[in-house]
């Protein structure tokens, strides 16, 4: 499931943005790869728990996925 931030109407990195969609989603931190191309934005996730990619290609998801042993 995915949820952006403008669909909560709060902006990236606040960790308002990460709990409500959390709470949405009924998931844990742990249990989330956050996926931006935003360093800020995967480094904030991070301290607040979630797994996280900055993405910055494809190729390179696809690697860094396979981390979570996730095949896309």
């Amino acid at each position: 499931m995915l949820s952006f931030s403008w669909e909560l109407g709060i902006k990236k990195p606040s960790r308002e943005i990460f709990d409500e969609t959390l709470n949405k989603m009924g998931l844990k931190p742990e249990e989330v790869i956050f996926v931006d191309d935003g360093a800020l934005n995967i480094q904030k996730a991070k301290e607040y728990g979630l797994n996280g990619i900055q993405f910055k290609s494809v190729d390179q998801l696809k690697e860094d996925l396979g981390f979570y042993n996730i095949e896309i």
